[in-house]
């Protein structure tokens, strides 16, 4: 269910940036790598003696970098009122996604992130919020499974306990580890 804006109480609440570190890595690296591409083919057009036009050098420099400059501004909002937990990805959604606490089953704790980042859907598995880290929790809602990301896990767990009431079973999940 998408609504405008979360209602109740608000128990908890989380923005979580894309990492910054590797999106500024990126940007580096993709700019680098047109403005290099850029320059080569405007060398061929300079050697031919050919009018090269400017435009064509900011097309290829700035295109690559509307989608990089998007994703360094996204975000994962996260907010856990009394009637359920309220999330959504900035810039891109302005509403909130809502999974009240009547129809979810359980919630499970996990240390081990899926191998995806993002907003994304994975077969078999279901819908994954994941920013960064490798913590999070799965929430099972009418046979649906969502995985949520979370950089403040305890607090994440206690804003739940809090808001459901008994309602929800909370199930630390354990992890397998090879040694």
């Amino acid at each position: 269910m998408r609504v405008e804006k979360p209602s109740g109480k608000k128990l908890f609440e989380e923005e979580q940036p894309m990492r910054r570190s590797w999106v500024m890595l990126l940007l580096a690296t993709v700019l680098a790598a047109a403005i290099a591409v850029n320059v080569f083919a405007l060398g061929g057009m300079i050697r031919q003696r050919t009018p090269s036009p400017i435009w064509a050098l900011w097309v290829g420099v700035i295109t690559p970098l509307i989608p990089l400059i998007v994703l360094y501004f996204a975000r994962l909002e996260s907010i856990i009122t009394d009637d359920g937990i309220y999330f959504r990805w900035r810039p891109w959604r302005r509403t909130f996604k809502k999974i009240p606490f009547e129809g979810m089953s359980k919630v499970t704790v996990v240390e081990r992130a899926p191998l995806k980042l993002g907003g994304s859907y994975a077969l078999g598995y279901g819908w994954i919020h994941q920013v960064s880290g490798r913590r999070g929790v799965e929430l099972e809602n009418g046979g649906e499974r969502l995985w949520l990301g979370t950089q403040r896990l305890q607090a994440f767990l206690y804003a739940v306990e809090q808001a459901g009431g008994g309602k929800v079973q909370i199930v630390q999940k354990k992890q397998k580890t090879s040694l």
